[in-house]
């Protein structure tokens, strides 16, 4: 599929040694909650003594980051993961990150290396791209609607010469009003029982968080925890904030945010409500810490 106008790609990982000091994992934790808030999607894994950022490969909107510059977002975010290692270990970290910012008829691609000494080098450059202008979309998607809709009065003419469908239309529209809205698969695995949740699909997104059998257990979890999924779902549940996700139907990201867990520190249960844009058609969430 073409790329559309005003959207970006973040590509590639980040790779290193988990800093020594004995909170290592947990400032690479903060560091990773404070860039997925601010739009960067990168999603950490630790190994052993090595951390991996990876990028998650799909297109976000650049509005995100207006009016700051994506390439610099990047490179300020990088800088700001050098500083948690000492100077010795920032040359054991690998970039293979990549960025694809599209515009009218250019794409923006920058590459972004670790040099000596220790150091984000950023390059940038410009080529001709295929863009598909957001207004070009519009109009695309306004005619098709047009011409389906079209369609199905002609067929709907020429079936009614024939056949009297009135009262099985009434049946239909009827039963279609009073659908209930239908519950999607949720996945909060990653949140060690700590929350539950439960995804209904209606005219928008609805979460119902909920503390899970473990809320209490994880928020007395010691900052030593040698378990890294309890340790990261004690890291969201102080922090007040997690990660969803939604996934369509072939399991593919759509677009992720934050989701505020602040409401349930006074409360047993909240909802949480996402609009959601005609295109995005979520069958399925992820909570992630």
């Amino acid at each position: 599929m073409k790329p559309i106008e005003g959207t970006f790609i973040l590509e590639g990982l980040v790779q290193g040694p988990v800093p020594d000091a004995r909170d290592g994992t947990e400032l690479l934790g903060r560091f990773a909650a404070d860039v997925i808030r601010n739009h960067l999607p990168l999603t950490l894994e630790v190994t052993g003594g090595q951390f991996s950022l990876l990028a998650d490969g799909q297109p976000h909107p650049c509005s995100d980051f207006n009016p700051k510059p994506i390439p610099g977002c990047i490179q300020q975010a990088l800088e700001q993961l050098l500083t948690l290692l000492p100077p010795q270990d920032r040359l054991l970290v690998i970039s293979t990150l990549r960025s694809r910012e599209f515009q009218p008829g250019t794409v923006q691609q920058t590459l972004y290396s670790i040099v000596a000494p220790g150091q984000v080098q950023v390059q940038t450059r410009e080529s001709p791209a295929d863009v598909i202008l957001r207004s070009n979309l519009r109009t695309q998607l306004m005619k098709r609607r047009l011409m389906i809709g079209g369609l199905t009065v002609l067929a709907l003419g020429i079936v009614a010469k024939v056949v009297d469908f009135k009262p099985w239309l009434h049946r239909v529209g009827t039963s279609l009003k009073l659908q209930p809205p239908t519950v999607i698969p949720e996945d909060t695995a990653a949140m060690a029982e700590g929350i539950t949740a439960t995804a209904i699909i209606g005219e928008m997104l609805e979460i119902t968080l909920t503390r899970g059998p473990q809320w209490e257990a994880l928020l007395q979890t010691p900052p030593t925890e040698p378990d890294w999924t309890k340790h990261l779902a004690a890291t969201a549940l102080h922090r007040g904030y997690a990660l969803v996700i939604l996934l369509d139907a072939s399991g593919k990201t759509i677009r992720s945010q934050t989701l505020d867990l602040e409401p349930l520190r006074s409360a047993q249960t909240c909802i949480v409500s996402i609009s959601l844009a005609k295109y995005e058609v979520v069958s399925a969430v992820k909570v992630r810490p």
